[in-house]
């Protein structure tokens, strides 16, 4: 019995680190960007993104930064590096879009700007 229990959380805990693997890209901020209402300062993070619902999540270790709302669409060519969409609205800069190396779809975020605390 315990050793099929082991079996069993050693079959979970597998499936769990190779869920969150397959989910996951890394991606550098080089400036201050606002993603749905949310202030967040340049650095190294991490992003999922589901295109089936649609859900874009930023994160840095366990911690969610900001989620939105995005869709993928796709481009007439594939880029050799990471490419940011970055849009000017007053003194913001807005994070409306990135397209990681060798992709040929753009994840383009939906801002519904609410007004949330920085980070």
């Amino acid at each position: 019995m315990k050793r099929l229990t082991r079996v069993i959380m050693v079959l979970l805990l597998s499936f769990t680190i190779g869920y969150a693997g397959d989910k996951t890209e890394k991606i550098e901020i080089p400036a201050d960007v606002t993603i749905n209402g949310v202030q967040v300062k340049k650095g190294n993070y991490e992003y999922s993104f589901d295109e089936a619902t649609g859900k874009f999540v930023l994160f840095k270790g366990k911690k969610v930064i900001a989620e939105a709302t995005a869709k993928a669409e796709p481009r007439k060519s594939r880029v050799k590096g990471t490419e940011l969409i970055v849009i000017r609205q007053e003194n913001t800069s807005l994070l409306k879009g990135l397209v990681l190396p060798g992709q040929d779809k753009a994840i383009i975020i939906e801002q519904n700007l609410q007004t949330t605390k920085p980070q």
